[in-house]
């Protein structure tokens, strides 16, 4: 038990040319740490083709068992990579193939033996921008399956979702889905069904008119048809995974037997009750909108709960469990910015912890990193203040740097600075709500020094959070200033000679500007020199 200090290796394609060799692949990059001071290295994964690197396991071994490395895995992003896993998409054919990279880099970070593998736990874009984004029709449920799928099995649920406009509005064909039109439609057709029967020489009073309930069930009968051959087809439109989102959460809102318990306890929690129906709530994207988003990653970790066991994705739950040692999966809290702070599908440290709950699976945990969150426009501290009492148990790993809002700057920790009171301050809160066990990471920067003194910031850090003291009660020495050293009693000395200066001029008593050793150096003469030198 107790924490270990790493740094993250950086990457090929950010260095200068004269680096290159340095980071050529995953054992190049093992070393970084090794000259930083500490002998854990997160290792910036840019491909899946690191793990194909001839002789791979070969070389990590000795990177652990000669060198005495320790490292962990940074799964890719989209900064380096246009292939990272979504696995928030409720895309079909992005959910399969993100689920294939997903296992991909599970099954290659544990040949390597990593003591972890750490994904963004929302990549994909913000949900306020999916209008504009041109996307198929064919849409999936958390378990990959067409979304079509999911409304047959819960006949209630499409009845609700051909009602409701802005989900209507959403798809093209909109003529064929509106409920209004096709009421009207299936009326007209039968009084021009009528017309003609008259025509022909028949009484009104002879000719069979359906009821208003048969008309509304006929006009129900046309939608929900449509819908079913609309998601089956290639055709596009604007935003169209909007509509499974909507779907998904009006799905766990109700819960019900076809809804696994945990993903309506889970909607709960993230939304604290909230209903789909709420034009206000619906519209507040980042009440609701990450409760889906971690659904959809329960989806992959849960293909055996899938009605007929139809999902196409591989449980990845067996792979962990065969890790030696044991390998632990984390989701980090996402860098976020361009306009879209506030809608990144899955944000928070304690949403992420809800989800991390869900999955209830002991080698899946959260990562935590106080510069994602402010890019997001999420205060940490009251993120993490917020979260149950018990959540650090599940943070088994921990991104730190200077707090700077636009991220990635990964800026070094100054010994005695603020970054460093700052960074002490969020590991102090989440240690009382239990992470006692963690791996804390300094993202190294750019520059020809990224690292500079944030190594023994943090081992200071360590040193007094493994004390238990708390931020207020901080001494000298975690500033860099050991009692008793030269620069603590320099300026304690400064101190007492001129604690009584306010009180120049004011006393009766003839003043007095030095004392024994002054007095007798401006009497010779040397009183610049003995200012010099007093405090030596």
């Amino acid at each position: 038990m107790g924490y270990t200090i790493g740094v993250s290796s950086g990457i090929f394609r950010a260095v200068s040319e004269e680096q290159k060799g340095e980071y050529v692949g995953l054992p190049s990059k093992s070393m970084f740490s090794m000259f930083k001071g500490v002998m854990f290295t997160q290792l910036d994964l840019e491909s899946i083709s690191e793990f194909k690197e001839p002789n791979i396991e070969k070389k990590m071994k000795d990177v652990r068992e000669k060198m005495g490395i320790q490292y962990g895995l940074h799964g890719e992003v989209p900064e380096y990579s246009d292939a990272f896993p979504k696995l928030d998409s409720a895309l079909m054919e992005e959910w399969k193939r993100s689920h294939a990279r997903f296992i991909a880099e599970i099954e290659g970070s544990s040949m390597v033996k990593a003591k972890y593998l750490l994904f963004h736990a929302s990549t994909s874009d913000p949900f306020f921008v999916m209008w504009r984004e041109f996307q198929t029709m064919r849409l999936c449920d958390i378990w990959g399956r067409p979304l079509a799928d999911l409304l047959k099995e819960n006949d209630w649920l499409l009845e609700w979702a051909i009602e409701q406009e802005f989900i209507v509005s959403v798809l093209e064909h909109r003529r064929y889905l509106d409920m209004g039109h096709a009421r009207a439609e299936v009326g007209a057709r039968y009084e021009k069904t009528a017309e003609e029967e008259i025509r022909k020489g028949k009484k009104p009073e002879e000719i069979k008119m359906p009821t208003k309930e048969e008309l509304e069930e006929e006009a129900v009968k046309q939608v929900k048809e449509a819908v079913f051959a609309t998601l089956a087809t290639d055709d596009t439109g604007y935003g169209t995974e909007r509509v499974a989102y909507y779907i998904i959460a009006k799905w766990m809102q109700n819960g019900g037997k076809s809804c696994p318990a945990e993903l309506h306890t889970l909607w709960n929690d993230i939304t604290g009750g909230g209903s789909i129906d709420d034009p206000k709530f619906r519209d507040k994207y980042e009440s609701w909108v990450p409760a889906v988003t971690a659904a959809y990653h329960w989806g992959h970790f849960y293909p055996e709960r899938c009605p007929n066991r139809k999902s196409p994705g591989t449980d990845p739950k067996p792979i962990l469990a065969k890790t030696d040692p044991k390998m632990k999966l984390v989701f980090e809290t996402p860098m976020a910015g361009k306009g879209g702070e506030e809608t990144v599908r899955l944000a928070k440290a304690s949403h992420i912890y809800y989800m991390v709950k869900a999955i209830n699976h002991p080698l899946i945990g959260v990562a935590v990193d106080a510069e994602h969150m402010l890019s997001a426009n999420i205060d940490p501290k009251k993120d993490i203040e917020s979260m149950p009492y018990n959540a650090g148990e599940k943070v088994f790993v921990m991104h730190v740097g200077y707090p700077a809002p636009l991220a990635p700057a990964h800026l070094p920790i100054p010994v005695g600075s603020e970054a460093q009171v700052y960074v002490y301050e969020i590991l102090w809160m989440l240690r009382k709500k239990g992470m006692k066990d963690a791996i804390i990471i300094f993202e190294r920067g750019g520059g020809q020094e990224p690292v500079k003194e944030s190594i023994l910031s943090l081992r200071i850090i360590v040193k007094y959070l493994e004390m238990d003291v708390p931020p207020d009660k901080l001494p000298e020495e975690f500033f860099g200033m050991p009692r008793g050293g030269p620069e603590f009693s320099r300026q304690v000395l400064s101190v007492r000679d001129h604690a009584l200066d306010p009180l120049k001029g004011l006393l009766t008593v003839p003043e007095e500007d030095y004392g024994f050793l002054g007095t007798a150096a401006q009497a010779k003469g040397k009183l610049e020199e003995w200012s010099k030198r007093k405090l030596k």
